[in-house]
């Protein structure tokens, strides 16, 4: 089975931390947060594609061919034009699978959470957050299955956002990729477009961690010593 891994981005939120050094391979314990992102992927999966863009050689010379057993591919990003075209460009390399995990290159995910979003064919992981004002509401029925995602929510309340996190099947390449307000195209809106045709069960995640901003890498380091 196979992990994507969107790290194209160039975290300018880090501010001096990525000017030099792509997000994804900013060192926690001594390891960069790519290497344990690959730590952490479930043991059923035995090849990684990774997007690159922003100081893509330095992921490249660092990581090489492969990673404690498992083939590593890399797909260039040259513009930044969201994630469902980052999927896209990656279509060659998955188009024979049965389904694979979808993750971003910046953030932390629980393997357990991962592995119960391989346990659908789509999927897409959330997180229950105390605010949702100015966020991406998601909105799934009884039986776990999303129905709607509602941009820049308008009411400070508690509610379930998307963690980035996907398992998905090649069908997903049918799907015309839907553009955002930001002129990017979002993978959460395009898995959604296909509602119609596929269940998309929403997976509560346990554990996310988002590194957006330098003390993000803290919080990290805390959960990274109890793994």
């Amino acid at each position: 089975m196979k992990a994507v891994i969107l790290a194209a981005g160039k975290g300018t939120r880090m501010g001096h931390l990525s000017h030099e050094t792509p997000k994804p391979m900013l060192t926690v314990l001594g390891k960069t947060l790519l290497e344990h992102k690959l730590d952490l992927l479930p043991l059923k999966i035995s090849e990684v594609v990774i997007v690159v863009g922003h100081l893509r050689n330095k992921i490249i010379d660092h990581l090489g061919e492969s990673y404690k057993g498992k083939k590593i591919s890399y797909v260039v990003q040259e513009e930044l034009k969201g994630t469902a075209h980052s999927l896209s460009l990656c279509k060659e390399h998955l188009q024979n699978e049965e389904k694979f995990l979808v993750i971003m290159g910046d953030d932390i995910y629980s393997r357990e959470d991962m592995e119960e979003a391989l346990k659908y064919e789509w999927s897409i992981g959330v997180r229950e957050t105390e605010s949702l004002k100015g966020k991406a509401k998601v909105i799934f029925d009884n039986e776990g299955h999303i129905l709607e995602i509602i941009e820049k929510y308008p009411s400070d309340e508690q509610g379930f956002i998307c963690t980035g996190m996907y398992s998905l099947t090649p069908k997903i390449f049918d799907e015309k990729m839907v553009a955002i307000p930001n002129g990017e195209f979002g993978l959460p809106q395009t898995i959604l477009s296909a509602k119609g045709k596929m269940k998309i069960k929403a997976v509560q995640c346990r554990f996310w961690l988002q590194i957006t901003a330098p003390e993000d890498l803290v919080m990290a380091e805390t959960f990274l010593r109890m793994e």
